[in-house]
């Protein structure tokens, strides 16, 4: 990709490819269909790996806990229809969830809806992580945990 095809957020470039963000919009449907979205089926094992790393790091006194996560401010970046970030917020931790596909979101928004543990997740549409940092810079501790899963290989200039 080269940079006609990133989208701009108030002056800074993108990494964000509008080609990817048409791609999954248009699985927004189906999202939370176990038979369509393998995501699912990961998802256990990756929260157990973000609970653990946070026990290692300090951040997580008791990972036995019903909310291990309490009190903690994550940030999942990229959060297509909101699967991390719905165990995130059963788990306690207040959830910032941003996607560069308000499609997606909107899906993600009206499925945390179901319960009351995901219902104050922040979802954000139309928004790029450049954008988010841009709106942050006075705040340098914003977030306790920052989540970007699945998200490089779909992105302008990975690296």
């Amino acid at each position: 990709h080269d940079s006609s095809s990133m989208i701009q957020t108030r002056g800074a470039s993108s990494s964000v490819a509008n080609d990817e963000v048409t791609k999954f919009s248009s699985l927004a449907s189906t999202w939370w269909d176990p038979k369509s979205n393998p995501l699912i089926f990961m998802n256990p094992t990756r929260i157990s790996f973000i609970v653990e790393s946070l026990r290692q790091n300090g951040l997580v006194v008791d990972s036995r806990k019903n909310v291990p996560l309490e009190g903690l401010k994550a940030l999942d970046v990229g959060c297509g229809g909101g699967l991390l970030s719905e165990s995130l917020a059963k788990l306690g931790s207040n959830v910032t969830a941003i996607d560069p596909s308000q499609t997606i979101v909107n899906i993600a928004r009206e499925h945390s809806k179901i319960d009351s543990r995901t219902s104050s997740i922040n979802f954000r549409g139309d928004t790029s992580v450049e954008q988010l940092a841009e709106e942050s810079q006075e705040n340098e501790s914003l977030f306790d945990v920052i989540c970007i899963l699945e998200v490089i290989e779909h992105t302008n200039n990975p690296l």
